[in-house]
């Protein structure tokens, strides 16, 4: 699906409707931005947040979720660099039981999300 979405919006002109701004409710009109999420807004009230400083500014109703994604991501490429160091010391500790206490005491096999 991400891939045929990618693929499109390449190669095929995407049309904005959005007559309404997403902050203020007051239709739309330029300047403007329009994001790839079809939100819009006028460019007064996307320069009252953070995201008009940004290089690359993003929807601000769309970037906290993106952002979860994001740091779940990240947790979740940790946690396999953690269980390839703890599969690794396994293997070349004596004690087996001490290695899985000490990963046990950091957190690291415990279920993702907490």
């Amino acid at each position: 699906r991400f891939e045929a979405e990618a693929t499109a919006l390449a190669n095929t002109p995407r049309v904005f409707q959005r007559s309404i701004c997403s902050k203020c409710s007051a239709p739309v009109e330029p300047p403007s931005v329009h994001f790839l999420c079809g939100h819009s807004f006028h460019a007064n009230c996307l320069a009252d947040g953070t995201a008009a400083q940004d290089a690359e500014p993003e929807c601000p109703t769309c970037a906290p979720q993106r952002r979860r994604v994001r740091e779940h991501a990240a947790m979740v490429a940790s946690r396999a660099v953690a269980h390839d160091d703890f599969y690794r010391q396994l293997d070349e500790a004596a004690d087996g039981f001490g290695v899985v206490a000490d990963f046990f005491s950091k957190g690291v096999l415990s279920p993702l999300g907490r």
